[in-house]
């Protein structure tokens, strides 16, 4: 029994390690084919806003019951004198995933901004370069779109904007946030129960940020524009994170801190069935290029190249 937990005392550090690596390096594969791309097409634009958000509710969560004496005093209060299974490893991938996360954002503001402004020359229906302002097509003489793909991506770069769902989605954690800050100041509530509001904050956003994208791909029958390197990496990253949880809680005689963490916990279990269907979609679809994403990578690349 000894040797056994000799050995996971070992490998825990590494664990820590693997996954804090894997989970950190996944932003960037995506963040260079961005800008390889001169085009961020193949988001959906509900996971490019609440992606920052989520991030950095983790980033607050894993430093507050890291650090905050008053946070970490109450939860040992709930938990037998156990302390948070919260690592150093936790708060900088929170931080840093929230930094290159919010550069994506940037990215793709930026990249439609180009797009969108102006006029600009371009090949369409087969026209040599003929002048058309940004999200317009030529018109036959009944007013319908001449070609049916360019249709298609001004309905995509239509949708460069929050759903319904997501927008009262941000307006519901905004509710939920001040209200949970209210019961605070009037000591109602404590402040580790708003730590844990902020984590299931993440939670949701974690899951409903993947829905847009993933009824995106299928729609599309395409996953082009979305990094496989970065999903690959992100299931390395919840495996290893799911493992180091569970070794530190039992190697501290403390199974329910397994639970008592519902943010990595829920996070890795979340990032697996997401992940996981991703990784289907990109099985069925194969390398196949979506007309649509093709349409509009072509015109950000031109306008990029002309400005």
């Amino acid at each position: 029994m000894k040797n056994h937990s000799a050995l996971l005392e070992a490998i825990l550090p590494y664990l820590g390690v693997i996954y804090f690596a894997a989970w950190s390096v996944s932003f960037y594969p995506q963040l260079f084919l961005n800008y390889r791309r001169k085009s961020a097409t193949g988001f959906s634009f509900d996971f490019t806003i609440l992606n920052p958000l989520g991030f950095l509710c983790y980033t607050l969560y894993a430093i507050l019951l890291r650090y905050d004496p008053v946070v970490r005093e109450q939860y040992a209060r709930r938990s037998n004198g156990h302390e948070p299974q919260v690592s150093r490893a936790d708060v900088g991938f929170a931080t840093h995933a929230f930094l290159l996360s919010s550069i994506g954002l940037i990215q793709v503001l930026y990249y439609g901004w180009r797009a969108s402004r102006g006029q600009r020359t371009v090949t369409v229906h087969g026209q040599d370069r003929e002048t058309y302002a940004y999200g317009t097509l030529p018109q036959s003489e009944d007013g319908e779109a001449e070609d049916a793909d360019q249709k298609a991506y001004v309905e995509e770069r239509g949708r460069e904007e929050l759903t319904r769902w997501g927008s009262w989605s941000l307006v519901g954690i905004a509710v939920v946030l001040v209200i949970e800050g209210i019961l605070v100041a009037a000591r109602k509530q404590e402040w580790l129960d708003y730590v844990l509001v902020i984590s299931y904050v993440k939670l949701y956003i974690s899951v409903f940020k993947w829905i847009p994208q993933l009824r995106m791909n299928h729609i599309l029958r395409s996953t082009e524009g979305f990094s496989i390197v970065t999903v690959a990496l992100d299931l390395v990253g919840s495996i290893t994170s799911l493992a180091e949880l569970v070794i530190a809680s039992y190697l501290a005689g403390d199974i329910p801190a397994i639970w008592g963490n519902p943010l990595k916990l829920g996070l890795s279990g979340i990032t697996l069935l997401t992940d996981g269907w991703f990784v289907g979609q990109r099985l069925v679809f194969g390398e196949k290029r979506s007309p649509t994403r093709d349409k509009a990578g072509e015109r950000e690349r031109l306008i990029a190249d002309t400005s």
